[in-house]
């Protein structure tokens, strides 16, 4: 049975969760060069810059994605706890609206974005046709241009589906290599790839809850953990594990979160004891200690939310959960310029104003995106609710 308070924990946590999606691709350019050795012998100030981003983009901000996977999950069966075809298809068109839609529009304009493509396909084009409307150039030369233009290569199928991969470099639990993550164009829009797979996958995930309940979870957790799991692009063990775990607490009839509340100092001490090993190990050299990690941050951060609306009283900031979803996907477009302007503001030479302007342009970068949000409802609504999936 749900508890009163856990749509307000839920709705209170999801703007921190982008917050921390934000801080993980707030890195400095080039991203090659972004996590660098930490001298722990001395501690410079250019090692504490290290430390910090360090911990604020590569390892407590790590829990984002899969809580939001286990909230979908959870909150995918609500009135599927006994299986209706009719109320499936109808969660189903919905999410088409939610995620699909989105997620093909947003896409395609990150490939838009690359300056490859908007310096041939856009600026050229609109500065051909300006010139032929304001200073009465030809026409011809727009055609020309067109005419003479080459084409770039633009593999549709995997811009939008897994153009970028990364990882891949530890060995699981029986010697051989971990599955590598992959992404398409906008980068953190594989979230919603991986969202989108499972969705159409939640007839068989009910059925495997119903038959097996949290054995089946127990099982992918192994896999999760021993990081045994294919090559599969657009079903990593981290979202089939999250979303099932998620999905077996609504099918099997419990509340996530009063559930797990009383044993939150189960999950707290754990998470505070790894989180400064994960920082010390850069949270890459132990892969199975990183995924433990993870588990036991995702769980304490839910827990932690419900004890701010079940104790404290604290509300959400309705502006704030509707505009999280655009902060999600538009961040990633406008962070490498946010960065350059608060850095030329700042400065870069001394350790401090690195570290303060990497602290400062993550927030910067969410201010306008809220920004622009809060135009666009009131300016342009129809686009802003097919932008966000009617969020």
């Amino acid at each position: 049975m749900q508890s009163t308070h856990t749509s307000e924990a839920i709705d209170l946590v999801r703007f921190p969760l982008a917050v921390m999606v934000v801080f993980i691709h707030s890195v400095v350019y080039p991203e090659e060069t972004f996590f660098m050795p930490t001298d722990y012998t001395h501690l410079s100030g250019m090692d504490l810059y290290n430390l910090i981003r360090s911990l604020g983009s590569h390892v407590f901000s790590a829990i984002a994605v899969p809580t939001f996977f286990l909230i979908s999950g959870y909150l995918f069966f609500k009135r599927l706890e006994i299986w209706n075809w009719h109320i499936w298809r109808k969660k189903i068109q919905n999410r088409f609206h939610t995620l699909a839609v989105p997620y093909f529009i947003w896409c395609v304009l990150s490939v838009l974005w690359r300056p490859d493509v908007w310096e041939s396909y856009i600026r050229i084009p609109i500065c051909k046709i300006g010139a032929v409307i304001f200073k009465g150039k030809p026409l011809r030369d727009v055609a020309d241009y067109f005419h003479s233009m080459e084409p770039l290569n633009i593999d549709w199928l995997h811009e939008l589906w897994d153009i970028h991969k990364w990882g891949g470099l530890h060995l699981n639990w029986l010697g051989g290599h971990v599955a590598y993550s992959t992404a398409p164009e906008l980068l953190p829009f594989w979230f919603v790839r991986d969202l989108i797979v499972l969705v159409l996958l939640t007839p068989f995930v009910y059925w495997l809850v119903k038959k097996f309940g949290f054995l089946f979870v127990g099982l992918i957790m192994l896999f999760y953990v021993s990081g045994v799991w294919p090559n599969i692009h657009g079903l990593g063990s981290t979202s089939f594990f999250y979303f099932s775990l998620g999905a077996c607490f609504t099918i099997k009839g419990y509340d996530f979160f009063t559930t797990m509340y009383p044993f939150r100092w189960c999950f707290y001490i754990p998470f505070i004891f790894l989180l400064p090993l994960m920082v010390y190990l850069d949270g890459e050299q132990t892969y199975g200690g990183r995924m433990v990690y993870v588990l036991m941050g995702v769980i304490a951060i839910l827990c932690f939310s419900f004890y701010l609306t079940k104790d404290l009283g604290v509300r959400k900031n309705p502006l704030l959960v509707r505009s999280c979803f655009f902060v999600f996907a538009f961040h990633i477009f406008i962070n490498r310029y946010v960065y350059r302007y608060v850095n030329l503001i700042i400065g870069d030479s001394s350790s401090f104003q690195l570290i303060l302007t990497y602290l400062i342009f993550p927030f910067v970068t969410i201010t306008i995106c809220v920004c622009m949000y809060v135009c666009m409802n009131h300016l342009l609504s129809s686009l802003c609710k097919v932008l966000t999936g009617g969020r």
